[in-house]
């Protein structure tokens, strides 16, 4: 069987293509998995508890007094002691 010069040079250049293209791939896959994290924080922000409300806004004497209203309510302040956060209900 004789071997001419076509059918030498036709493994190398199928190699090469492969190459090419594994080269290719390789270099733009990092720009997929950027849209892939995008696309993931934008599904994340769109799923997540909307925000507290704004600290202009007061929330009712309710709402407060639901823990403050209670006798010997407490917690650790900055410097660890417990602070009495408890306040005396007016009836107007």
């Amino acid at each position: 069987m004789e071997l001419n010069r076509k059918s030498k040079t036709m493994p190398i250049l199928k190699l090469a293509a492969w190459v090419v293209a594994c080269v290719i791939c390789l270099a733009g896959e990092p720009l997929f998995w950027k849209a892939e994290a995008q696309a993931a924080e934008a599904d994340t922000a769109s799923t997540a508890p909307p925000a507290a409300a704004p600290a202009t806004e007061k929330p009712g004497n309710d709402v407060c007094l639901g823990c403050h209203g209670n006798p010997g309510f407490a917690m650790p302040g900055a410097d660890g002691k417990m602070r009495q956060l408890d306040v005396a209900k007016r009836t107007v």
